[in-house]
């Protein structure tokens, strides 16, 4: 039997969303640009899975705006 990791549902609005710091943000970007591969396509899925799944920092609606 395998164990999928259980998935929080995605922010659908701003309500929905957890707070963050400056600094959280900052250290985020600071990793991603420096272990981040594959250009900005594969980093956009990255962010997507970690800032809008993950952390919910971002709702989906925000981050599909751009």
């Amino acid at each position: 039997m395998s164990k999928q990791a259980k998935r929080q549902p995605l922010a659908v609005d701003r309500a929905e969303t957890d707070s963050f710091t400056l600094r959280e943000l900052l250290l985020y970007f600071l990793r991603l640009g420096t272990f981040g591969f594959g250009g900005p396509i594969a980093l956009a899925g990255y962010m997507q899975r970690d800032l809008v799944e993950q952390r919910r920092w971002v709702s989906k609606s925000d981050y599909l705006e751009g």
